[in-house]
């Protein structure tokens, strides 16, 4: 016989060991020569009770070996038969939310590929990195580690009159401790005083014997006294040698996260 699309399957069709009722209960469990069975869909059934023919997934329901009609059985009833006849050519496409967990034996790795959302569709949350994650470098032979390389630390603010924060990251605080001196406060400390600095500064432009400007990170004015829960940022003129209030004033921290 010739066909159109895809040739149906020719396999044998399975015929499953008699169930007997129980009353009150409506799941059973489905064995072939006393071995539990899973059909792979409702779609390749034949269930019969009393005579009738059932229709799948409103008449009953399976989750791997175990059928579950839509009312209990009671005393009387009988499962005529359960025929199932499993494909062996062309595609049977599941019924939306019929694929349970423990249809999914393993999936290699390789078929896991693109972006990975969320169950929802929104974007994929909650990987969590270790302090010994890494990623291939621009080279594509080295690598870096991700935590480490990242800023634990920066601050944009404006160092004259008030002085505010334009933006910042890891930052609690700032206090305009003096001329040109701003202390600022981390809101998750360094694990040690070992941490790298770089400042930014810069003075109004036209302000004469300016010069520029020129940060320094430092605890209490002494280069040996840098806190984990802050850093003190000093400027002077440059070009007069003196302590200066700086409209544009910054840091920026790496190092390790206590």
């Amino acid at each position: 016989m010739s066909y159109i699309g895809t040739q149906q399957g020719t396999a044998a069709p399975v015929l499953l060991d008699a169930i007997t009722v129980v009353n009150n209960q409506a799941a059973y469990t489905m064995q072939k020569g006393g071995v539990n069975y899973s059909p792979a869909s409702t779609l390749v059934m034949q269930v019969s009770l009393n005579g009738i023919i059932q229709a799948p997934n409103s008449s009953y329901t399976i989750n791997g070996s175990t059928i579950t009609f839509a009312s209990a059985l009671v005393t009387g009833d009988v499962i005529d038969y359960i025929l199932v006849r499993e494909p062996t050519t062309g595609t049977i496409a599941p019924i939306d939310s019929s694929v349970t967990d423990s249809k999914i034996v393993s999936m290699a790795s390789s078929k896991l590929t693109g972006a990975l959302p969320a169950i929802d569709g929104s974007a994929l949350t909650g990987i969590a990195l270790t302090a010994s994650s890494t990623i291939p470098a621009e080279g594509g032979t080295a690598t870096t580690n991700i935590v480490q390389g990242l800023a634990k630390h920066w601050l944009n603010m404006n160092g004259t009159g008030t002085i505010a924060t334009r933006d910042s990251f890891n930052n609690s605080s700032i206090t305009d401790t003096n001329t040109g001196t701003y202390t600022l406060a981390f809101t998750n400390n360094m694990s040690n005083n070992d941490y790298a600095v770089a400042t930014m500064a810069r003075m109004h432009r036209g302000v004469s014997n300016s010069g520029g400007a020129n940060g320094l990170s430092t605890s209490d004015g002494d280069s040996d006294g840098i806190l984990t829960s802050g850093e003190v940022l000093s400027y002077i003129n440059v070009g007069t040698q003196s302590d200066a209030d700086v409209p544009l004033a910054g840091s920026i921290t790496f190092g390790d996260l206590a």
